[in-house]
């Protein structure tokens, strides 16, 4: 199990190396208004997944 355990570890270390490897080229072609335009539709998509998954949540508490 510990093995499995440290595979998975692994993995998502490269993951996250790859998520940032990625990150840092798509800044390096993107304007700064393009950047700042990046920046805010994550904002954006991150409070919509809060609002949608606050829903959720209240449902799930409502059937209790």
């Amino acid at each position: 199990m510990r093995k499995i355990h440290d595979q998975n570890k692994s993995v998502q270390a490269k993951l996250s190396d790859l998520r940032f490897e990625h990150m840092l080229a798509v800044r390096a072609v993107l304007t700064p208004e393009q950047r700042n335009k990046m920046y805010q539709l994550k904002q954006d998509r991150k409070e919509k997944f809060k609002t949608r998954r606050g829903k959720m949540r209240d449902r799930m508490n409502d059937q209790e």
